[in-house]
């Protein structure tokens, strides 16, 4: 209920509505305007990474039931197409004997009759009256309202109910999404209604008007945080909500409503982090649900800042930021770059945050590398909110990211256990940090990744990781390497290296007391995919992924990441395998490698009694050609080629320890199972 001082507030409702029709989606663009005709035309929308759809005025229309897709559930219920027809509208270019106006009112209209705001239940498709489905269709029909109203009386009476009708759902508490984005998008659309529903009472306006503004109020203030993140994990929903903080700011103060000072200290802190977060290319990297953003065109809308300017432009415009280094313990981030302004810098973005469960991955202690302009360590990127889709489930997991696996199995995507992650920082200088990532949200394991970058006397700093993992008993261990595109991988017995036209890029060394098998992957499954990367929703591309798994209980893996400070060519002394190119055929699903996650044979290896010889069996059935290679400590000292015999015995041999990894297939060009024995000591 409205009190009496909210009643006679002196508002600028005038004023306010000015500014939400400059801010209403309409695209006014040649593309759009062209969209726009072939949908009047032939009744087809272009359905952002789903294709084309008819979308037609039909009432029994099949996109009004289409429920196989929830992107493009969300897209048609909440009338995201009507951008382009308001871009037509605007541009008084549509063509002849048509109009743009009837055509939306007509639209809307059938929908309207398939899906009665009545009936909004389990009757009605379930992205009908999804809670941001439902305030993104107020926002594109408010942004034609004016054109439908100067139809004539009846279509003028008709748009007004259909939209007070949604304004009342809006507004009710039990509608709300709560303090989430969804929430927000609800509370931006019921404000812009109110500003602009001069045929309504005032009073019902200032109800909803104020309605809003304390719901979105409260979502702004516990939405970032006290370092000025935004909770939802993803650079990009970062600069998202804080352009809608900016531009409510902007409303409340045209419309004299007053606790101004406190969203703005928010949002020049939230300036700070969305620099930082920015790539040398002027882009933020694909962790979380980010997806590719040209932030040059977007930056003065969303910050009043020089620095991010110069950050999302890559040092064309604005001005050069002060530091190089940023970390935010309580939001879980550290982030380093080796210089501003410069394209060829190396920067790292690290991540052991978990303070939301919206947009969250299972991304906990994995972190970026770019350097010299290239992706040399990223992650699969977000494919969508399709959850019944396996690949979107695979983005979500932490077999998608660069970090560690227990037992072959993915921690949930959120469990509500934000306080199994945590941040620690162990020093930050100007030029560098050091970092303690945790991660308590395994099953029977605790991962702890100290994470530093150090410079020196080179051109690029030194990336070194600590992997220690604590647990009771024994496990195995999988950390995952997501290789850059265009890169290829050569496999050492101590690590690989990264090489792009023949020059090395870098190289990772580690360092452990465990026997580790390393393997390459690329392209696989499902029904259990890995080695896939998203360069947008709905698009997959294979990507060279590298595992290194180990067994064990307690285990420390230190490893050592280098830059070379010139292109250099690759030197293939130290490489005990071929080259694996990234370009390879999408059919190869593996390189020396599992096709599944769980272990399927076990390689038996015993030393002949008293003499210097081994035996390896192969303990599996179902296949019928088996291959094994023998390795003394790191180096491979002979193999085997693929037989129909499932065991091998090498005699002669040098004392040392040694290890045996055996394959299985079932014939030429089939899946490679693959598996390494314990370690054998000949004496």
């Amino acid at each position: 209920m409205l009190d009496s001082c909210r009643e006679s507030a002196p508002l600028d409702l005038d004023r306010a509505a000015a500014i939400v029709r400059r801010s209403l989606p309409r695209d006014v663009s040649d593309d759009a305007r062209t969209r726009a005709t072939r949908h009047i035309r032939d009744g087809i929308v272009d359905v952002p990474q789903s294709g084309l759809l008819r979308v037609t005025t039909d009432m029994d229309s099949e996109a009004w039931s289409d429920s196989s897709d929830r992107s493009r559930g969300r897209y048609v219920h909440g009338f995201i197409f009507l951008r382009d027809l308001a871009g037509l509208m605007a541009s008084d270019l549509a063509p002849q004997n048509s109009s743009p106006a009837r055509f939306a009112l007509d639209l809307l209209r059938a929908w309207e009759g398939r899906h009665p705001l009545a009936a909004s239940s389990a009757a009605v498709h379930p992205m009908a009256y999804h809670d941001e489905t439902t305030a993104q269709r107020m926002l594109h029909v408010l942004a034609i309202v004016d054109k439908i109203s100067a139809l004539g009386d009846d279509e003028r009476t008709w748009i007004r109910a259909f939209l007070d009708g949604t304004a009342k759902l809006l507004a009710s508490q039990d509608f709300h999404a709560g303090l989430n984005n969804h929430g927000m998008f609800q509370d931006v659309a019921l404000f812009s209604w109110a500003c602009l529903a001069d045929w309504r009472n005032r009073r019902v306006r200032l109800e909803y008007l104020f309605t809003a503004n304390d719901r979105l109020l409260d979502y702004f203030r516990q939405s970032f945080t006290r370092e000025g993140v935004h909770i939802e994990n993803a650079p990009n929903y970062h600069v998202l909500i804080a352009r809608y903080l900016k531009q409510h700011t902007e409303l409340a103060r045209a419309a004299g409503l007053d606790q101004l000072n406190e969203l703005e200290e928010v949002l020049a802190q939230a300036a700070v982090y969305a620099t930082h977060a920015v790539r040398p290319d002027g882009s933020f990297p694909l962790v979380s649900d980010t997806q590719a953003t040209h932030l040059a065109t977007v930056a003065r809308e969303v910050f009043a800042d020089e620095e991010f300017l110069y950050a999302a432009t890559a040092g064309v415009q604005g001005m050069r930021p002060s530091k190089r280094v940023l970390v935010l313990p309580d939001s879980g981030y550290a982030i380093y770059r080796s210089a501003w302004g410069d394209p060829d810098a190396t920067y790292v973005y690290f991540s052991a945050a978990y303070n939301s469960g919206y947009h969250k991955h299972s991304d906990e202690n994995s972190f970026w590398l770019t350097s010299e302009g290239v992706d040399l360590l990223a992650e699969a990127g977000p494919n969508g909110y399709t959850y019944d889709d396996p690949f979107t489930r695979y983005a979500y997991s932490q077999f998608a990211h660069n970090t560690l696996v227990v037992d072959g199995r993915s921690t949930p995507r959120a469990d509500g256990h934000v306080n199994h992650v945590e941040l620690l920082p162990l020093y930050v200088g100007p030029d560098r940090f050091k970092v303690l990532g945790r991660n308590a949200r395994l099953s029977g394991a605790v991962h702890d990744r100290t994470f530093e970058v150090v410079e020196h006397s080179g051109r690029h700093p030194m990336i070194l990781v600590t992997d220690e993992v604590r647990a009771s008993s024994r496990h195995v261990y999988d950390i995952y390497w997501h290789v850059g595109d265009g890169l290829d991988v050569h496999l050492r017995g101590d690590g690989f290296d990264l090489t792009k036209d023949g020059f090395t890029r870098m190289s990772l060394t580690l360092t452990t007391r465990e026997d580790v098998a390393i393997t390459v992957h690329r392209g696989e499954g499902p029904p259990e995919p890995l080695g896939w990367r998203f360069s947008r929703f709905g698009r997959k591309t294979p990507c060279i992924v590298v595992r290194m798994r180990l067994r064990g209980a307690d285990v420390i893996i230190d490893s050592a990441i280098t830059l070379p400070d010139e292109p250099a060519l690759y030197d293939k002394t130290d490489a005990v395998t071929s080259c694996y190119h990234n370009d390879a055929l999408a059919t190869e699903t593996s390189w020396e490698a599992t096709s599944t996650r769980e272990p399927s044979l076990t390689v038996h290896v015993a030393a002949d009694g008293g003499g210097r010889a081994l035996t390896a069996t192969m303990q599996v059935s179902g296949f019928a050609q088996y291959a094994f290679k023998l390795y003394r400590g790191s180096s491979l000292v002979a193999e085997v080629g693929y037989s129909a015999r499932s065991h091998v015995r090498w005699a002669g041999l040098e004392p040392g320890r040694y290890r045996v990894r055996g394959y299985a297939r079932e014939r030429y060009g089939s899946p490679v199972n693959a598996e390494t024995s314990e370690s054998v000591f000949i004496r």
